[in-house]
């Protein structure tokens, strides 16, 4: 009793809102049943779904029920895949899916994995060898979906994670829509085709990847690579990202080897629609993409940036970077846009200075078939320690865009048959400040560092001033007729 009334009275001398405080509830300890310690849920087309499918000798028949067994089972979100199963092996022969995982019936994230010459096949007349629906959640490790018009399907804000294995020999590798995500952390998108005959909205918008609907997203890190795949008209070979959508290349992710089949160079590799954003960052690389007419295709009002030592080279019949109207693009870091046949960034059509571009960092636009940044409307800004240097249609042509190059910014050993080894410019005002140089440029004709004319749209040199302060210099430059340094 004592004890009980010491206990009371010091309760008194507390402050009187701790008797208001609520006491939250004692934390409920939930076991999450370890990730190597999970069983396998096993499946082969030989298998029966009368079996347990715990064992190897004992497998389910179909993906359907052993996905099902795995999401209701607390000791095991996985299920593995034995040999290629099929149509006939799943009994879908007339659904408009070869497999299905559909959130609505299996509500935990998934891993399907398998031997390696296992996985999901559409047996080449399915409409899709995946489907992922309402807001289902997939992890694929070491299996192919294969020989299907698509090897994954998402729709109704699913996810899949692809962690190894490969999509391959479909139509299209992988549609993501409605708000989906899919993240490729490694593993291969490799040998999609659309065949000429099929084309259209149905199976078009990519060979590789196609992401549609707001909010859609697309991310490619790790070791992931997207090769081989092929589109015809007027579509991206590797990945298409439609209005509204994102698509993400960091860690070492690689697109290269796509290409356009037939005697006309495609569109582009990677193509960004209207209003969508793409980014690249770490030692993401873009290269050694054939017949089509860009590396990277952006859109009305879409944005870019280029970061770390990412890289856009070798496209082998065509320029880097294209710039629609109202396009933001922006490189800074290490990232460079080198050796493309064509431009290194270009943009034509459209209004006076209606597409933006900033180089900065240490970033390089060098050694390009043609300019290293050529076009109609585009905004200019050089700063940082950026380099455009080595390219062979001099390094910079703007018609009625704007320029200013700044800090430490060089444009250097350029060249040109022309006029503006340096930069060649048309109705475009031009400042260069800071400690910025053009130096040792080359033109055949006027203006070794620097040509400036006007348009048929500024018709006033006041319209397009060309200012030089700071400590920013002109020099060293040559050209075969006149003004060495400026014309």
């Amino acid at each position: 009793m004592k004890k009980i009334l010491c206990k009371i009275m010091g309760l008194a001398f507390f402050p009187a809102a701790l008797f208001f405080t609520a006491c939250p509830p004692p934390p409920v300890e939930r076991f999450e049943f370890p990730a190597s310690a999970q069983r396998w849920y096993y499946v082969s087309s030989a298998g029966s779904d009368a079996n347990s499918g715990l064992t190897e000798d004992a497998p389910f028949k179909t993906f359907a029920h052993a996905a099902q067994a795995a999401a209701m089972d607390p000791k095991s979100l996985r299920v593995f895949i034995l040999d290629m199963l099929d149509a006939a092996s799943e009994g879908t022969l007339n659904s408009s899916e070869t497999f299905l995982l559909d959130g609505a019936l299996v509500r935990r994230e998934i891993t399907i994995s398998g031997r390696k010459t296992a996985g999901f096949s559409g047996s080449g007349t399915e409409e899709i060898v995946l489907r992922v629906k309402n807001e289902g959640r997939v992890i694929i490790q070491n299996i192919a979906l294969q020989d299907g018009k698509t090897g994954l399907f998402l729709e109704g804000a699913s996810s899949a994670r692809m962690e190894s294995g490969n999509i391959n020999s479909n139509w299209r590798g992988a549609f993501i829509r409605s708000g989906s995500s899919f993240v490729m952390t490694g593993g291969v998108i490799e040998n999609n085709r659309i065949p000429q005959s099929n084309f259209g909205a149905t199976f078009g918008g990519s060979g590789g990847v196609c992401i549609v609907d707001v909010g859609s997203s697309f991310t490619m890190s790790g070791t992931a690579h997207i090769y081989g795949n092929a589109a015809h008209f007027s579509e991206a070979t590797a990945v298409r990202a439609l209005e509204y959508t994102h698509f993400v290349m960091a860690g070492n992710a690689v697109i290269s080897g796509n290409f356009t089949p037939g005697l006309s160079p495609g569109d582009c590799c990677v193509g960004i629609s209207p209003w969508a954003s793409f980014s690249m960052s770490g030692n993401a690389l873009i290269a050694n993409n054939h017949h089509v007419d860009y590396g990277v295709k952006l859109g009305q009002s879409s944005v870019f940036a280029m970061e770390g030592n990412a890289k856009i080279t070798a496209t082998t019949e065509g320029g880097g970077v294209y710039m629609d109207t109202g396009a933001d693009a922006r490189m800074a870091g290490s990232s460079s846009i080198t050796n493309n046949r064509n431009n290194g960034v270009s943009g034509y059509a459209g209004n006076p200075q209606d597409r933006f571009f900033t180089l900065g960092g240490s970033a390089r636009i060098a050694d390009n078939g043609k300019a290293g940044v050529s076009g109609y409307g585009i905004v200019l800004l050089m700063t940082d320690d950026a380099v455009i240097s080595g390219n062979s249609q001099s390094g910079i042509r703007l018609v009625d865009g704007s320029l200013v190059i700044n800090a430490n910014a060089l444009v250097t050993r350029n060249r040109t048959e022309a006029d503006g080894g340096g930069a060649a410019l048309s109705g475009t005002p031009f400042t260069l400040t800071g400690n910025a140089v053009i130096s040792h440029n080359y033109a055949r004709l006027r203006g070794g560092g620097v040509s400036a004319r006007l348009s048929e749209v500024k018709t006033s040199p006041a319209e397009q001033p060309f200012t030089l302060s700071g400590n920013a210099v002109i020099c060293d430059n040559t050209s075969g007729e006149n003004g060495g340094g400026v014309y």
